[in-house]
């Protein structure tokens, strides 16, 4: 799930800052996966393929997904500990960052 918050204020002259800005509220955004990929998933195991997924998002994030998609029977998630960065220069930690 992503959380969106939403604030405003009004812009005058040319002063951008974000400052003094009024709450307007938050939503929280989940993408679903398609209807079809944990029997894709099962039909992929039942013919011997080793079902893997390579995400961006944490941890928490890649376990749900992986659950719900049938991935996910029993065990962990594999953290990026000793995993070398495929993108240099992007966090990977599939947070926003500055």
């Amino acid at each position: 799930m992503r959380t969106l918050a939403f604030a405003h204020r009004e812009i005058t002259g040319t002063d951008e800052s974000e400052t003094g800005l009024s709450w307007d509220g938050y939503v929280g955004i989940r993408d679903p996966l398609r209807e079809n990929i944990p029997e894709s998933v099962a039909r992929s195991r039942g013919a011997g393929i080793r079902v893997r997924m390579v995400t961006g998002d944490k941890p928490e994030t890649a376990r749900a997904i992986a659950h719900e998609a049938g991935i996910l029977v029993r065990g962990k998630c594999r953290d990026r500990e000793g995993v070398p960065d495929a993108f240099p220069g992007r966090s990977g930690d599939g947070g926003a960052g500055p």
